[in-house]
């Protein structure tokens, strides 16, 4: 997850991006927020209400996802909806940046931050 959060955002809490790509989506002109790049349409369908409410209840979605304890919950949610919708192998794909292979040059450093920090590979 880490790879993916540095090809998503660089690690900027504040980054932002606006889906001006495809007219023809229904997630068109959504936007995508924080760390993960949480899309504010996309979002608002699939995180559990607990989490899009609970401590953070009057803040906007924008305002949340630059939250990173918020945004990095919301990145754990989406990533287990996809893996039991589809199966753990494509638990990732909900982010273009490992579909595109844009997270590969941050591996190596991604899975050494994660064993400093002790969590198993």
């Amino acid at each position: 997850m880490g790879a993916i959060c540095q090809a998503e955002s660089g690690g900027y809490i504040w980054a932002h991006g606006l889906n001006s790509h495809d007219p023809k989506s229904i997630a068109y002109l959504s936007e995508d927020h924080g760390l993960f790049q949480i899309n504010d349409y996309w979002g608002g369908l699939m995180l559990s209400p607990e989490l899009l409410a609970g401590k953070y209840f009057s803040q906007s979605f924008s305002q949340l996802a630059k939250d990173p304890e918020w945004n990095i919950a919301a990145a754990r949610e989406v990533f287990l909806l996809a893996a039991l919708q589809r199966g753990y192998a494509y638990a990732y794909t909900p982010w273009n940046s490992f579909n595109n292979g844009l997270h590969k040059p941050f591996l190596q450093a991604a899975r050494l931050a994660a064993m400093r920090a002790g969590v198993l590979l």
